[in-house]
């Protein structure tokens, strides 16, 4: 089972939006997919957002008030008996192969954390991977704001991936 945690305060409607095209991407994955949704402090809270997505089992942690990221998470990860998480950020839309294309990637390497390439509306890329370059003062993001279009895709072992979209 893939348990797909996705931290929100507000934004309920790019919140649906990404449920989606989770539900979407669920549909062609290898393993059953539920998501929680960690309202993080929302004023008001978030109704039911199951009505949206019916065919993605759906759950809904309330934090009273806001956590960190990683607490969130943490929290929504106890709750569940799940063998592999897919942490989303809510303003993600995935593509509908995307998610068995992660699995199908961590089944074949044995990747402890799987990430993706990620667009910018504009098609241009936002993330593809992280490296530490020699003499370098910080990360570089390997083709960021490049056109999608023009880079390969490709797989490859990455020193840190976003934690916008990840499967650990």
């Amino acid at each position: 089972m893939i348990t797909t945690i996705i931290v929100s305060r507000g934004l309920e409607e790019l919140l649906v939006q990404c449920l989606r095209c989770l539900e979407a991407a669920a549909r062609g994955a290898s393993e059953p997919v539920v998501a929680v949704v960690v309202d993080n402090g929302s004023s008001p809270p978030f109704l039911d957002l199951g009505t949206a997505v019916p065919g993605l089992p759906l759950s809904i942690l309330r934090n009273d008030r806001r956590v960190s990221f990683a607490r969130a998470n943490n929290l929504a990860a106890a709750s569940s008996p799940a063998d592999r998480f897919l942490l989303l950020n809510n303003d993600v839309l995935l593509h509908p192969h995307a998610l068995r294309a992660m699995v199908e990637l961590q089944d074949r390497t044995g990747a402890g954390i799987c990430g993706s390439r990620l667009l910018f509306p504009d098609g241009t890329i936002q993330h593809c991977g992280v490296v530490f370059g020699p003499g370098q003062v910080g990360p570089y993001h390997v083709h960021r704001r490049r056109p999608g279009r023009l880079v390969p895709r490709t797989t490859r072992e990455l020193q840190a991936v976003s934690g916008a979209c990840m499967l650990v």
